[in-house]
Order: structure tokens, then C-alpha cells, then sequence
């Protein structure tokens, strides 16, 4: 966007919002991403920490995430603000 072949931070952090509306697993979110797993692991634990995400089924073989309330609300201003630059 601003960096014409690079996303920002705001922009990852849209994508995985925008597939975390429907409960989906770690790994889905990540392929999504498209971005190493190391840099993944920040965006997600950040996502989790502020509540933007939430864990629904916690066993480890089926855990699985989705959005929050909270998280859709950031994920709407992260829209506005997108829409705002991209003019």
C-alpha cells in the first residue's frame, strides 16, 4: 500500500481479522497471513493479548480462534483507517 510491494503492520493485522469472522484454526490464519511464523506468532499473541481474538475449542489437536466482539469493533476502525489512505 504506502510501500508499494510491502503491507504494514495495519494491513496483516486486517487480514487475519478478516479471516478469523468464522472460527478457524492457528494454521489457517497463518497461511492467510502470508508472512513467516515468527512474525505470525507477534501478530497473533498481540491479537490474543489485547482480546481482539479468542479461543473457542481449547484442546490441542482442535483448538481453534475467532474474532470477538472487541476485535470486531478494532477491525472496523482498521478498515476506516485503510480506506482513508488508500483514498
Amino acid at each position: 500500500m504506502i510501500f508499494k510491494n510491502r503491507r504494514s503492520e495495519i494491513e496483516i493485522l486486517d487480514t487475519i481479522l478478516s479471516e478469523a469472522t468464522i472460527e478457524v484454526k492457528k494454521t489457517h490464519l497463518l497461511y492467510t497471513a502470508n508472512i513467516c511464523y515468527t512474525q505470525f506468532s507477534d501478530y497473533f499473541d498481540f491479537l490474543l493479548a489485547q482480546g481482539f481474538l479468542s479461543t473457542l475449542h481449547d484442546e490441542a489437536p482442535q483448538k481453534t480462534y475467532i474474532i470477538t466482539e472487541k476485535g470486531r469493533s478494532f477491525h472496523q476502525n482498521i478498515k476506516t483507517i485503510l480506506s482513508m489512505i488508500k483514498g
